[in-house]
């Protein structure tokens, strides 16, 4: 790949650290952009995950804390606080490699993307078994 490609007209990694900025703007990419590699692709897609695990936690602390003050217990409510500091130190993570350019895949999160985005080989298959019955008849 070559460094000068352009995404969305921004260079590689002003893109994609915007992606990490905002899930959107990796939405976006991911729908406009047809020229993304397999590894781009995933790499787009744990931003998103990150940034609902993210989410999902801290909505889910803060529900749990509320839920813990009003019951008058309010020494294991700082635990929950500190559920929310892992995806945020990964996603300042992914927020400084992607914006230096480096390629960087976030350990739980790649995963999950990996899952998500996988080879198409399904379009050569066909081909291959089109040209075997020819051969047949």
């Amino acid at each position: 790949m070559s460094e000068n490609k352009k995404y969305l007209g921004m260079e590689k990694n002003v893109c994609f650290g915007l992606s990490w900025v905002l899930f959107p703007f990796a939405i976006v990419t991911l729908a406009v952009e047809k020229e993304l590699t397999l590894e781009e692709k995933r790499n787009l897609v744990s931003s998103i995950v990150v940034s609902a695990c993210a989410t999902i936690i801290s909505i889910t602390t803060s529900i749990i804390s509320a839920i813990l003050g009003a019951a008058g217990v309010y020494d294991f409510s700082w635990v929950f606080g500190l559920l929310a500091i892992v995806p945020l130190v990964l996603w300042i993570i992914g927020l400084i490699k992607n914006f230096k350019g480096d390629e960087w895949q976030c350990p739980v999160a790649y995963s999950i993307a990996c899952a998500f985005v996988k080879e198409d080989t399904k379009k050569e298959e066909p081909k291959e078994e089109k040209e075997e019955e020819k051969e047949e008849k």
